[in-house]
């Protein structure tokens, strides 16, 4: 009986826990998206100019970019729904 209560309470918290893991994923990836900005100007503007370094975190943003596109999209999708 306690096992079975005890995934009672697991399948009710499960969605909170999601919830509030998609909103810290939310916060890290828009902290790294200007992390990275900040370097890729850093590098723009320093004398040390390297193109390879700038398409090295040019990338690296446009991945960042379109993983914090898809978990917006998923979050409007599980709000509408």
């Amino acid at each position: 009986m306690a096992d079975l209560l005890y995934i009672l309470v697991l399948m009710a918290l499960v969605p909170q826990y999601l919830t509030e893991a998609r909103v810290k994923l939310e916060y890290t990836l828009d902290a790294a998206i200007v992390f990275i900005v900040r370097e890729i100007l850093i590098y723009i503007y320093s004398e040390s100019f390297a193109v390879l370094n700038v398409v090295t975190l040019a990338s690296f943003l446009t991945i960042l970019i379109a993983s914090r596109i898809v978990l917006a999209r998923c979050t409007a999708i599980r709000s509408s729904s």
